[in-house]
């Protein structure tokens, strides 16, 4: 006998179809604008970056941004994540050696630097 399908399978199809958008609410572009200067926000991310915040502008953005933005505005960052950060050096030794060692952050540390 067939399994039964499960309602959530039904919704997660529709959502497969559709376009999903997922952006920062507006409270917290605001909290960004307030506490990070445009010029601050275009060395660490970029200029659209910064010019869309600088508007209050809704903006869909990356998970990496997602983390850098985590870590510093001293936001948690979700936990369901495991976050691999590759130090610049690692990252080119990895291209001339083939073999990198990741640094793996604990997600329980993830307040602003």
């Amino acid at each position: 006998m067939p399994a039964k399908r499960d309602d959530r399978f039904d919704d997660i199809m529709k959502l497969k179809k559709s376009k999903i958008t997922i952006v920062l609410k507006e409270e917290y572009i605001r909290e960004i604008r307030n506490k990070v200067s445009r010029y601050r926000l275009q060395k660490l991310f970029s200029k659209d970056f910064a010019a869309r915040v600088a508007r209050g502008e809704e903006f869909n953005i990356t998970m990496k941004i997602f983390y850098r933005l985590c870590k510093l505005m001293g936001w948690k960052f979700p936990d369901y994540f495991k976050v691999i950060i590759e130090e610049p050096d690692d990252i080119t030794n990895k291209h001339k050696k083939g073999s990198v060692t990741s640094d793996i952050e604990n997600n329980s540390n993830t307040t602003a630097d």
